[in-house]
């Protein structure tokens, strides 16, 4: 029964407070309101008004700025652990990207190699032909020098 009584209690303390504050929210907006009306002169009038309020009622604002800091808080903590999760989404998007790229450069890689292999081995080739129709001139200009010196005798 006690403890019931004391939930009670503890809440409705909870929800005056919670009261107070939105009280004092809405007052802070009235006041925010009146001095964009004013003159300088005025304005000056209503901040000292302001204060006076503020040290009459010092030991109820500390509900509101309690209020305040609990929100703060929850939407600090909220903030973080949605942008942990955004982070891990982001880190994991970036992992799979990183290795569809890297396949892609061992693919063209391999591309790459089987090209230069190709030219490398035509290249081969072509020097063999070269050599031998250099080996097939020698031997037909020399020949050729061989006849005509035979002739010439």
């Amino acid at each position: 029964m006690n403890f019931i009584v004391a939930v009670i209690s503890e809440s409705y303390e909870k929800v005056m407070q919670k009261i107070v504050a939105e009280t004092y929210k809405v007052k802070v907006q009235m006041i925010r309101e009146r001095e964009q009306l004013l003159t300088k002169m005025s304005v000056q009038r209503a901040r000292k008004m302001v204060r006076q309020f503020s040290m009459i009622f010092q030991g109820e604002w500390q509900g509101f700025i309690k209020d305040i800091k609990s929100t703060i808080k929850t939407t600090a903590s909220r903030s973080k652990s949605e942008t942990m999760q955004n982070l891990a989404i982001i880190q994991n998007s970036n992992l799979k990207l990183h290795a569809e790229t890297r396949n892609r450069i061992n693919e063209t890689s391999k591309r790459f190699d089987e090209r230069f292999n190709e030219i490398k081995q035509s290249q081969d080739i072509m020097k063999e032909r070269i050599e031998g129709l250099e080996r097939l001139l020698k031997e037909s200009l020399s020949n050729l020098l061989q006849n005509a010196s035979k002739q010439q005798q």
